[in-house]
């Protein structure tokens, strides 16, 4: 099998969708809804990678509150994870390894 770098899988596709860090989880999730999706980048105002928002995270968050916390009205950046950079010149089994 030939080597294929994520530049090579992710050409001709959308643009990625992003959320911007002052979200609030309940924009995050209508854009999740919409989309079809079930994680976005979270992004600072100058595009800048902030970290990962995702479903399991946002239940996570709402577990762990003990469903006595507003959640949907709180900014993102509540429910977000670490990201994993990765250079669009890498192979795709290595992004796939750390999926």
């Amino acid at each position: 099998m030939g080597r294929y770098t994520l530049a090579q899988v992710l050409e001709g596709r959308r643009a990625l969708i992003c959320a911007h860090e002052t979200a609030t989880v309940e924009e995050v999730v209508q854009i999740m809804l919409t989309e079809r999706i079930a994680q976005l980048p979270v992004t600072a105002e100058n595009g800048e990678l902030r970290g990962v928002v995702s479903q399991q995270g946002i239940l996570n968050m709402y577990f762990y509150a003990n469903g006595q916390a507003n959640l949907l009205r709180l900014p993102v950046t509540h429910c977000q994870d670490q990201a994993t950079v990765l250079d669009v010149q890498d192979d795709l089994l290595k992004a796939i390894d750390l999926l």
